[in-house]
């Protein structure tokens, strides 16, 4: 016996099928109105996403200025310090007894 099969436009289409037909006019109403609302959040989080990178290259250009200066304010003291143990080497080269004596009274 011979199965009847029915055609292929007769059967329902997975695809386009949302359980009783087709979207009603409220159905699009409210997708159209999520849609528009995730346009404006991502709108939003676009505009966040700009002005937190804005800040952050802020924040480097100011870091990076802050760490020249302190470079320089090293390099300053660094010369600073050797010119001072310069002038207490030529100071005790020159015959300076004090320095000797505190040595001394520190053992």
């Amino acid at each position: 016996i011979p199965e009847y099969i029915a055609p292929l436009s007769a059967l329902p289409n997975p695809i386009n099928h949302r359980g009783g037909g087709g979207d009603t006019s409220q159905e699009r109403i409210k997708a159209e109105r999520k849609r528009m609302r995730n346009r404006v959040a991502a709108s939003k989080c676009r505009k966040r996403k700009l002005e937190r990178i804005s800040r952050l290259e802020d924040r480097v250009k100011n870091l990076k200025s802050q760490n020249t200066e302190l470079v320089s304010s090293a390099n300053v003291l660094r010369d600073e310090l050797a010119l001072l143990k310069q002038k207490v080497m030529d100071h005790v080269n020159s015959g300076c007894q004090l320095i000797l004596t505190q040595q001394l009274q520190a053992f």
